[in-house]
């Protein structure tokens, strides 16, 4: 539950941060594209790795704050229409890439390494 809490804090300063530097309307789409794919990375990444459950924890806390995919819609919403029309369907296909994004650099990761090790044997 700490490792959650802890997560949660670390992503919500990441995004408050993010969009900090983008408070624009037009930077809020690339603010929440940028959240999305970065945050999904990560946690394709880490859920492909096999970590210990405290660093998935940790992670999701992360990406649960970073992405905060709740109230990417409510957000949308109040953005002119082009935006919004963009964030609501541009949102969930920064989502799915970031994920696949993430596993594919962990499973490449881990080719590497095991060709690098087989060489040394």
């Amino acid at each position: 539950m700490a490792s959650i809490i802890f997560g949660s804090a670390v992503g919500a300063a990441i995004r408050y941060a993010l969009f900090q530097t983008w408070p624009a309307p037009a930077h809020v789409l690339a603010a929440t594209l940028i959240s999305g794919i970065f945050g999904f990375s990560l946690a394709g990444f880490v859920l492909a790795s096999g970590a210990s459950p405290e660093i998935r924890a940790f992670v999701a806390g992360v990406c649960g704050a970073i992405t905060t995919v709740s109230v990417y819609i409510a957000v949308g919403m109040s953005q002119p229409p082009w935006i919004a029309i963009a964030m609501i369907t541009l949102t969930p296909v920064s989502i799915v890439a970031g994920v696949v994004i993430g596993a594919m650099l962990n499973v490449s990761l881990k080719s590497r390494r095991g060709t690098q090790v087989s060489k040394l044997r």
